[in-house]
């Protein structure tokens, strides 16, 4: 399986080495853009009733959107909803997250897909494609020695370091550091016995918090990426002596400095830049005189983040209220302007992924707003979604990301029934936002080494590599994502401005194809059947002495319903293609309500961070959320 990706990232991390930036995509000037070719947009949708062909002209059609109450409901339940581990009437995964056969209800067919399910096949390929990158900067690739042998080689230069450069302590500490994170990491590197048991009380101490050291999300796949996780976050622990190991980096040069400057460059592409609480030991690598004054020096420091960001902001030096909530409190400042999610020249996959969410919270601000209008019930169930594709898309980059602590009709006339006629949910500006983050990333690694080196790597899951290469499944998403975007603008007849780059480079109308391809069979896609059930740390309060998480408790079934507020114009033809005048047509205009899927998201403090497999057997064991929430919180 290394091997497979040993020319792909080699050849990045080349790149990432020049100073010139990869790629800058997905901000306004890109979305603002519009195409040369744009004849696979219509907004004239084309239908049969009753042996007549119907034309209906979207041009002058405005939909309202609402979640009518009503939900299914368990009995004895107290009123929650009922939770499923999955969509689709699919039963209960393994272990690993993928659809027993032997268990599971036969698959729904669908004529209407909640953008719930294309997050949700989102979610495990992001998780693959992370893994993956993971297990090979560990290995190390050919001109790149890798954590291992980098941990390795710092060692050694640490106990080289000469009295008159750093003291004995300061040599000591900093080489029991490197050798509990070895350990912790698979190595089993040695040392003096002093320094051994210095090692021993690092890791202890390190492990007693859960909150840094316990492994969450597809870290828990297997050992190799629990090992990594823990490793690399003992990693992110203050330096004792941050100019001791930047001598030691200066003194073996060669690989030692190569690799840690471009993993950390990577690093910051992968996820986000670092936080400015924090310095790596690159400048002081360059310059022995550098100081980091205010900034708490690290070897691997963490990345930032919205969330972080605002929770340090408000209550990083105070005590948090007990009914402060931090999803609630982004949502407003980014409704209020406070907050812009606009991907910058610096950022990383992770704000290319947030900002695809921002439409979900701001939805009369995209471009379908002019055509369809939000039910306040509606705009309620989006920020809900918004909350769990946030902790979704946390928990992918969760070891990188830094954790704070906080403070009537006539029978002589035709009568045509016409409805709203969607087939996907109707956040294009989402799902448009989603394809470029994947452009972003496809565009990084095909700068690095051309497409026929991509088609060698293969996304991991829990059960090993998936069978088909990363170039096609990159591709896959990218026409999935885009192909959906249009989708909607064609259903609803909104103008979607798109850019010459967007989608899989096969054309619009392929892309579209293979969306409603994917729309028709997605009942068997395996990824959208996976369990997404999970439990992400935000902030650790220090006076409550309890972990602010955000959970994902399952799906819950709903009724999403789409009425016309300005009717289209119709024009009805008979069998031999003659208009039909409207004095003979009685066209009653009805409403579409559609069942869908939206996982279940809360905020709540806990005492225990636990991982994917014993959360999600404690959700089997309650059937609602109220009783979840309280085995939770017990």
């Amino acid at each position: 399986m290394l091997m497979r990706i040993v020319s792909l990232f080699t050849a990045l991390l080349a790149v990432l080495a020049a100073s010139s930036p990869v790629l800058s995509m997905g901000d306004d000037k890109a979305i603002d853009r519009p195409s040369e070719t744009t004849d696979y947009q219509s907004l004239i949708s084309k239908r049969n009733s009753g042996g007549y062909r119907v034309e209906v002209d979207l041009s002058g059609q405005i939909l309202t959107l609402e979640i009518p109450e009503r939900i299914d409901r368990p009995l004895g339940a107290g009123g929650d909803g009922k939770l499923y581990p999955t969509p689709l009437g699919i039963g209960a995964p393994d272990k690993k997250g993928a659809p027993q056969q032997g268990r599971a209800a036969t698959p729904q067919k669908l004529d209407f897909v909640s953008a719930s399910l294309l997050s949700a096949k989102a979610k495990q390929f992001d998780d693959g494609l992370y893994a993956a990158v993971e297990v090979a900067l560990q290995e190390g690739l050919p001109g790149l020695i890798g954590k291992k042998k980098f941990m390795s080689a710092l060692l050694e230069a640490l106990g080289n370091l000469s009295d008159a450069a750093v003291t004995q302590h300061q040599r000591e500490s900093s080489r029991a550091l490197i050798l509990a994170a070895s350990s912790l990491g698979g190595q089993q590197l040695s040392d003096d016995a002093k320094v051994a048991g210095l090692s021993q009380r690092i890791k202890k101490d390190f492990l007693s918090d859960p909150l840094l050291s316990k492994p969450v999300g597809f870290y828990t796949w297997n050992s190799e990426l629990s090992r990594i996780f823990q490793q690399d976050r003992l990693l992110q622990t203050k330096l004792d002596s941050p100019a001791a190991f930047a001598l030691a980096i200066r003194e073996k040069a060669g690989q030692v400095k190569d690799f840690y400057f471009k993993y950390l460059k990577l690093i910051e592409r992968m996820t986000n830049p670092f936080s400015p609480d924090f310095t790596d030991l690159r400048p002081l690598v360059e310059n022995s005189r550098w100081t980091h004054s205010g900034k708490t020096a690290v070897l691997f420091p963490p990345s930032r983040s919205y969330e972080t960001d605002l929770g340090k902001k408000l209550y990083g030096q105070k005590p948090v209220p007990q009914n402060f909530n931090l999803a609630e409190k982004l949502i407003e400042e980014i409704k209020a302007g406070r907050i812009n999610l606009t991907p910058g020249q610096n950022s990383g996959w992770y704000d290319y992924q947030t900002f695809s969410l921002e439409s979900l919270i701001l939805p009369e601000k995209s471009p379908e707003g002019k055509k369809l209008e939000f039910a306040k019930s509606y705009k309620k169930e989006l920020e809900e979604f918004f909350k769990s594709c946030l902790a979704l898309t946390r928990e992918t980059h969760i070891k990188q990301l830094e954790s704070r602590r906080l403070g009537a009709a006539f029978s002589r006339l035709i009568r045509i029934n016409i409805y709203p006629d969607l087939t996907l949910e109707p956040l294009a500006t989402y799902y448009l936002r989603r394809a470029r983050s994947y452009n972003f990333i496809h565009g990084v690694l095909k700068e690095a080494f051309g497409e026929q080196e991509l088609s060698k790597i293969y996304r991991l899951t829990a059960s090993g590599p998936v069978g088909k290469d990363l170039l096609s499944e990159l591709k896959e998403m990218e026409a999935l994502f885009f192909g959906a975007a249009l989708i909607v603008a064609n259903e609803t007849g909104c103008a979607l401005q798109i850019a010459d780059s967007d989608g899989s480079g096969n054309g619009g109308k392929k892309d579209v194809e293979f969306a409603r391809q994917w729309i028709k069979h997605v009942n068997e896609d395996t990824d959208v059947a996976a369990d997404i059930r999970m439990m992400v740390p935000v902030f650790y309060d220090v006076q409550r002495k309890m972990t602010k998480v955000w959970v994902v408790l399952g799906y819950q079934k709903k009724f999403f319903k789409a009425k016309f507020k300005s009717n289209p114009k119709i024009r009805v033809f008979d069998s031999k293609g003659q208009q039909i005048d409207e004095s003979k047509l009685d066209i009653p205009f009805g409403d579409q309500i559609s069942s869908l899927w939206y996982p279940v998201f809360e905020e709540i403090y806990v005492k225990n961070i636990l991982d994917r497999d014993t959360f999600r057997q404690l959700c089997d064991r309650y059937a609602t959320k109220s009783e979840i929430l309280k085995a939770l919180q017990q």
